[in-house]
């Protein structure tokens, strides 16, 4: 398999799997009988859009600042501490993750669909089901293909 193939493969199963949890998250609400369909569906596209949006700024500069630890001044590299790399990162991922959380929360309020415990339980569960049902799969996707791609037969 190409190895653009593979790109494309893992970009083609991101967008896929985005589309299954909105449309799982929306039929979750309808069932439950919290919100009918249209409503759900707006709640949940205006809070996955949003929170997809700043999530990818807030990662793109945490990486970039990454990038510009491994460069250092004028490119000629890097000291920082190991540590600090791993801090970059954690912002990296639990800052997007806490953000989608909190939007789903404040969304439930803002579109009068649920309050209380049961509210945050959701907030909880579909922010942790669209953190690794749609962000997991394709890295990995894209890691096995190159790998099995690579070995001699």
């Amino acid at each position: 398999m190409s190895g653009e193939i593979v790109e494309w493969a893992a970009v083609f199963l991101f967008f896929l799997l985005l589309a299954v949890t909105v449309v799982g998250e929306i039929v979750w609400l309808k069932r439950r009988g919290w919100a009918a369909a249209g409503k759900a569906a707006g709640f949940v596209l205006l809070t996955d859009i949003l929170s997809m949006i700043v999530g990818s700024v807030v990662a793109g500069a945490a990486f970039f600042g990454m990038f510009m630890m491994v460069m250092g001044p004028s490119g000629q590299g890097g000291n920082s501490p190991e540590w600090a790399y791993w801090i970059v990162l954690a912002i990296a991922v639990i800052v997007p993750a806490f953000f989608l959380f909190l939007t789903k929360r404040a969304g439930l309020a803002v579109f009068s669909i649920k309050s209380g415990s049961a509210a945050w339980s959701y907030s909880l569960v579909s922010t942790l089901l669209i953190m690794f049902l749609v962000l997991v799969p394709p890295p990995v996707l894209f890691y096995l293909a190159s790998t099995f791609s690579t070995w001699k037969r």
